[in-house]
């Protein structure tokens, strides 16, 4: 009899174990609540592949590492069938009681019509611990449309061309002539018709950045450096040629393209390479001045830096794969924009180009579709920037000639009319 006494009581002790780690567990669980969530897509809508972003509310009351708020889960859920998920990271964790809000990004799933996308709050990294917070639904009937390709240039295209100039720490004094060279031949093609240029300059200088320890103002990872601005020779000499440099002194300011002022040059040690943020600053350039009908992206090949899930700037000159995976997510909005990227390696190096732009190589006859050329000194291109743009909008003097042809057709046709009102 004690026996048995002794098997129950073992018995109702390891049932009370067992409740006790499900209240545990339970208390872990309520340890993340979701407040709010949005989901925000830049190209205004989901494209496979491209970048989107949610901002949720998260307060977190739990003890130890309770309190901790390290990844969220997105989950993507169709009405039929296994759930789509991505997992965000972040790099600056939540380690304390009380309620934060972050706004997250990373890449769309897989095309595809959903009924909801829903947060969880994840305590580690990675969002595969026993602790997510209850599920929060953000959205509902949501459609992730397929992957954009780069849109092939018109001969009628709007005459907006935006410049993406590589301005990181690894332009030395030659790529850095070969930059403005560059620029200015395309200015040249095209003067006079019409044309709208704005160029955008970028490294890894972060209004964020703790990361690399520098003051951020004025520094950004990219910038606008000239706005929509018209191609005339007046322009060039006022306007573009004075920030083309190179300036007489060696601080870097938003004045000038100057590569060679930023710490760590020659070495570029200090000023790495953001497609990402480049690609960022064109979409958003493109929502709020207008969609660009040509990026012209002038780069020494190599990205170095990328933008966290949680939105940081970070770099490894060592992990090229995700710089350029993460400035892929970046293009692809600005090419369901519409505006046709064509990449020039300022240095010949185009290996990491496809990826971010597509696949057409540059042959000398297909400027309209090509997507990148393999080296900097191809001499066709500023004449095919003249005949893709100048075939729009006509200049003054075509303006005037159009409008004395059709004044005379007018006149003819009223004294055709009135000789034959004579006649009768």
């Amino acid at each position: 009899m004690e026996r048995m006494s002794r098997k129950r009581f073992s018995v109702i002790c390891l049932a009370c174990l067992c409740l006790l780690a499900v209240v545990l567990q339970g208390t872990a669980m309520a340890a993340r609540t979701i407040n709010s969530g949005t989901l925000d897509t830049p190209a205004g809508a989901l494209y496979q592949g491209a970048k989107f972003q949610v901002t949720l509310q998260v307060t977190t009351d739990g003890s130890g590492s309770a309190n901790d708020w390290e990844s969220t889960l997105v989950i993507f859920r169709p009405s039929v069938g296994p759930d789509a998920t991505v997992c965000l990271n972040q790099v600056s964790d939540v380690t304390g009681s009380g309620t934060n809000t972050k706004t997250l990004q990373g890449p769309a799933p897989a095309a595809g019509t959903y009924a909801s996308v829903l947060l969880q709050a994840y305590e580690g990294d990675t969002c595969i611990n026993a602790s997510p917070s209850s599920e929060f639904q953000i959205a509902s009937d949501i459609t992730v449309q397929a992957t954009p390709v780069n849109p092939d240039l018109t001969t009628s295209c709007d005459k907006r061309v935006i410049i993406l100039l590589d301005e990181s720490g690894s332009i030395d004094a030659t790529l850095g002539t070969t930059a403005r060279s560059l620029v200015s031949s395309y200015l040249s093609a095209l003067q006079n018709i019409n044309a709208e240029v704005a160029i955008i300059e970028f490294n890894n200088y972060s209004p964020l950045g703790f990361f690399l320890g520098y003051a951020a103002p004025p520094y950004a990872p990219a910038r606008i450096a000239i706005p929509y601005t018209q191609v005339t020779a007046a322009n060039i000499t006022n306007i573009f040629n004075p920030y083309l440099g190179p300036d007489a002194n060696i601080t870097p300011d938003t004045n000038s393209y100057d590569p060679e002022d930023y710490p760590g040059y020659p070495t570029g040690a200090n000023t790495y390479t953001n497609w990402e943020a480049a690609f960022d600053e064109v979409a958003a350039y493109n929502s709020s001045a207008g969609v660009a009908d040509l990026v012209l992206f002038l780069t020494d090949g190599t990205p170095t830096a990328w933008i966290t899930d949680d939105m940081f700037i970070t770099s490894n000159p060592f992990a090229t794969a995700t710089a350029v995976a993460n400035a892929a997510t970046a293009s692809l909005i600005v090419e369901a924009q519409g505006s046709h990227i064509f990449a020039i390696p300022l240095n010949g190096s185009s290996s990491n180009f496809a990826a971010v732009t597509g696949p057409d190589l540059y042959d000398g006859t297909n400027f309209l579709a090509a997507d990148y050329t393999d080296s900097a000194a191809t001499g066709d291109i500023p004449a095919d920037l003249g005949t893709c743009l100048s075939t729009n909008i006509p200049t003054m003097n075509e303006w005037g000639m159009i409008i004395f042809v059709t004044l005379a057709g007018l006149g003819a046709i009223y004294f055709i009319r009135r000789n034959k009102r004579t006649e009768s």
